[in-house]
């Protein structure tokens, strides 16, 4: 599936992105009493709940201001009063330009769950942006987003397995899209790599991208245990030009990443 193709005179400039998984909006801090005192949520969650939390949410990007937002584990509005939509709560007029979609499968048995179909990846920008749906060959997770920040600079980020023999296939899978696409390549998401570092090196090394994250600065958070899972990784003509931070999440187990790049061409 492709997005809108739109072409535009094209300057430098420094670009923002950042990538967030925010659980759902359901509330989740990583702290172990919230996660069995609030387990019902996972079946019943409150619009109130998911309105606070993507307040949260808004109010990060309001003093952030990034360019383009990724974001995993969204939950796309159902049917009914009680419906709420978690992206559309955060597009306004510095965000005309997003999209949503199931990160199970284009189609299948899955997408049409209840409960699966609404489970979604997505990304907001303030600009057009073209972008591909990309899915993987393993797992049930296999969305990946194909964003073309111009034409030789690409993004891609996605939310992989929790299951390590499935990242491996689905490592495998992303490292032939990658190279096959063109030109300099930016790769952000919720790796799940429990394993540790050693679980991406395969992927690394087909890619030759570079990550960025300081190996001691953990991104998820569950009781006592510390992990680093959520990465940003660049290729190396882009190193000295990329800058990553990691925010906290008062609203989710996941720490947020911040990928400033300097000197990147883009539409005016």
């Amino acid at each position: 599936m492709r997005g809108a193709q739109l072409r535009h005179p094209e300057r430098m400039s420094h670009l923002k992105i950042l990538m967030s998984n925010i659980a759902y909006a359901r509330g989740f801090d990583g702290a172990l009493g919230r996660h069995v005192g609030r387990a019902y949520r996972h079946v019943y969650c409150s619009k109130a709940v998911q309105q606070n939390v993507m307040g949260d949410v808004k109010r990060l990007l309001d003093r952030e201001k990034p360019d383009v937002c990724c974001f995993v584990e969204v939950e796309r509005g159902g049917k009914g009063a009680k419906a709420f939509d978690q992206l559309r709560s955060l597009l306004d007029e510095r965000f005309m330009y997003s999209d949503i979609a199931n990160k199970y499968f284009a189609k299948g048995r899955y997408k049409w769950i209840p409960v699966l179909g609404r489970k979604c990846n997505a990304f907001c920008a303030n600009r057009p942006l073209e972008f591909e749906h990309v899915y993987l060959d393993a797992g049930i997770k296999r969305l990946v987003y194909q964003i073309t920040v111009n034409p030789k600079l690409t993004l891609f980020f996605a939310h992989f397995s929790l299951r390590r023999k499935v990242r491996k296939l689905q490592f495998e899978s992303l490292a032939k899209v990658l190279q096959k696409t063109p030109g300099e390549h930016l790769v952000m998401g919720d790796f799940n790599v429990f394993g540790g570092p050693e679980e991406i090196a395969p992927f690394l090394g087909s890619t030759g991208l570079e990550v960025l994250n300081d190996p001691k600065l953990p991104t998820f958070r569950f009781h006592r245990r510390r992990s680093l899972v959520d990465l940003a990784m660049v290729s190396p003509s882009l190193r000295h030009r990329a800058e990553l931070r990691i925010v906290e999440q008062p609203y989710s187990d996941h720490a947020a990443l911040i990928l400033d790049l300097h000197a990147v061409k883009i539409a005016t």
